[in-house]
This record gives structure tokens, C-alpha cells and sequence, in this order.
């Protein structure tokens, strides 16, 4: 690799020069257009300088036109502050050149507003519009700078229509595990900037159904459950502070589960308590069995089991719901 120099580099040809940030591209296209104009004898509406962003185009235009003016300056004054002008113009060193190129900066300077200094997206338009029936597009179309606001348009109608008429279970589950607008926003950009992506099976949907059934027999166990927890509580709380159970899972830690099922029971919004179920399980009868301590008996109470099918039905539920999920992503990329 060569050690670069914008004024020795070749003006004809292809070449690729890798630079790091800070290091002086911008410095260095005002040298090289410069260079054009005078080595080239080129007009600035035949040089091309695409760089990226509207506010790059806009700092690069003021930049190359105060270089020319700069340059333009010294063959007016025959002085200058900018040494590497001073070294481009020390190739022409008599007078009859000077004035030549004066001359031609000065041109320059007053056309600049014709200059070819785009964006890579503005370029492309120009060339479409310039160029339409050619390449046989639309006269008036036009090209979307920033498509952010598509993104968010498409994410937000598919939320709409996927996401606004279902169940409010999978809604809190879809939350739990992080399925919002904002996720969806960030895969379909994933997506879009590897277009060559494709996905290898179709999801299907689970059983609607088979879905909806076990939707009904969580609401029916929620509604069971909060009608003992009226009735029963003291004789359910007294079980669970019983010395038959581990002093570490249970002892302490009952008024905060008695608080936890007041919550659960008064929200019903099971699925969004992520960090919670697992505390909640131990309303179960198994758990409340694997807990038991030697030579005692396991307490027992209805309560416990009807938590036992509630979490049998929740285990089943979350199959489907990851499923529908699956559905739902294979659907928005499709």
C-alpha cells in the first residue's frame, strides 16, 4: 500500500484510497477537485463528488468553494497562506499560466452553483429524472431519503391488524418476551439490509381452536382461583407458614407470595409478571410437596390444586403462544 498524496495522485483511472476517520478525506476531494480544475481544465458541471449525507454534500460545497476562491486569491495576490495551494501552483510558474487558471477559477467560481456535489440518493435520483425514459421510469418519481417513517407505517399496520382484535393473554405474553412494535421495527430493518435472506419454512398458526379452548380453561381456573382466594385465604396463608415446609422457600417469604396473589389475582395479567411465576408456583401442590421437610406431612388444600392445573394450562398456553409468535414474525417478513 502506498503512502497517499493528493497532489501526486493520477486524476485518470480508478483509484481506491482507505482512509480512517480524522484522517482528511474531505481535505483531500477539495485538493484533488481543485487539481481537476486546473491540471483537467474541467468544468465543475463535469466533475462528480457523491458523498453521503445532505449535511456532508452541504460542508463539502463550502469547503471546495472557499479552496477555489482560496487558490484564485493567490494568482490574484501572489500570495497565500495555504501551503499545499502554494505547492499545486508552483507547477505553473510563469505569468501567461497564472493568469490563465485565475482566469478559469474565477469561472469556476461564478458557475459553482451548477457544481455536481450530491448525496449517493440524490445523485441516483437526478439521474433517473434526467434519464427516465431510458431507464423506463416514472417522470415524477422520486426517491425517499430517509425511510424510517415507512418502517414505522408497515410495523404499526401489521401491529394493528395482527395485534389489536386478539386475545389479551397473548398480548401480555407478547410483551413478556419483548414482541412490540419497536422489535419488529428492528427485524424488518435485520431483514431489509440482507435482502437475500430467505426463511426456510413457513410457520403455521397453532390449532384456533385448540387455542382458544385452553384460553377458556386458564380464565375458568383465574376465576376459580380468585373465588377460593376470597373465601380461603387465612386458612390458605396458615398452610403455607406451616413448619412443615422449608423455612427457605417458604417462612418469611409468605407475606410477600400472600401480596403476589393479590396482585395476580386482582390483574390477572399472569403472563406479564416474567420475573414472578416463578414465586407464584409455589401455590402449587407439587411444589409445595418437593418442599415438604422430613417425618411431616405435605399441607393440603384445593386452592393448591386448582394452581396445579392453572400452571398445567399456562405451560400449554405458552407452547401456542410461542408458536403464534413464530407465525406472526414469518407472516411480517413474507
Amino acid at each position: 500500500m502506498n503512502p497517499f498524496n493528493p497532489l501526486e495522485v493520477p486524476l485518470t483511472g480508478i483509484n481506491l484510497i482507505e482512509a480512517a476517520a480524522g484522517t482528511g478525506k474531505t481535505f483531500t476531494v477539495e485538493v484533488i477537485y481543485l487539481r481537476l480544475l486546473i491540471e483537467a481544465q474541467l468544468n465543475v458541471e463535469n466533475i462528480l463528488v457523491v458523498t453521503y449525507t445532505v449535511a456532508a454534500t452541504e460542508e463539502l460545497r463550502e469547503r471546495i468553494r472557499n479552496r477555489i476562491k482560496k487558490a484564485a486569491d493567490a494568482l490574484n495576490t501572489q500570495e497565500g497562506e495555504d501551503p499545499f495551494i502554494e505547492a499545486l501552483l508552483k507547477k505553473y510558474p510563469h505569468p501567461e499560466e497564472r493568469l490563465k487558471i485565475y482566469e478559469y477559477l474565477k469561472s469556476a467560481l461564478w458557475g459553482f452553483d451548477e457544481a455536481a456535489i450530491y448525496t449517493i440518493h440524490g445523485f441516483c435520483q437526478r439521474m433517473l429524472k434526467d434519464y427516465a425514459f431510458e431507464c423506463g421510469y416514472p417522470f415524477d418519481m422520486s426517491l425517499i431519503p430517509d425511510e424510517e417513517f415507512l418502517k414505522e407505517e408497515i410495523v404499526h399496520d401489521f401491529w394493528r391488524k395482527h395485534m389489536y382484535k386478539t386475545y389479551p393473554e397473548f398480548i401480555d405474553y407478547a410483551t413478556s418476551v419483548k414482541f412490540t412494535p419497536t422489535s419488529l421495527k428492528v427485524l424488518y430493518s435485520k431483514i431489509s439490509n440482507h435482502p437475500r435472506l430467505k426463511i426456510l419454512s413457513e410457520p403455521s398458526p397453532p390449532d384456533k381452536n385448540s387455542l382458544e379452548g385452553k384460553i377458556a380453561t386458564y380464565r375458568m381456573l383465574v376465576r376459580n382461583i380468585k373465588d377460593l382466594w376470597q373465601t380461603e385465604k387465612d386458612e390458605v396463608v396458615s398452610l403455607l407458614k406451616s413448619p412443615a415446609l422449608d423455612g427457605r422457600s417458604y417462612g418469611k417469604a409468605v407475606p410477600g407470595l400472600t401480596d403476589l396473589m393479590d396482585y395476580f389475582l386482582e390483574s390477572e395479567a399472569f403472563f406479564l409478571l416474567t420475573g414472578e411465576k416463578d414465586s407464584l408456583q409455589k401455590f402449587s401442590q407439587k411444589h409445595i410437596n418437593d418442599k415438604v421437610r422430613k417425618r411431616y406431612r405435605a399441607p393440603e388444600h384445593p386452592f393448591f390444586n386448582l394452581f396445579d392445573k392453572l400452571w398445567e394450562t399456562v405451560t400449554l398456553l405458552k407452547a401456542d403462544f410461542d408458536q403464534y409468535l413464530r407465525f406472526l414474525k414469518g407472516t411480517f417478513l413474507a
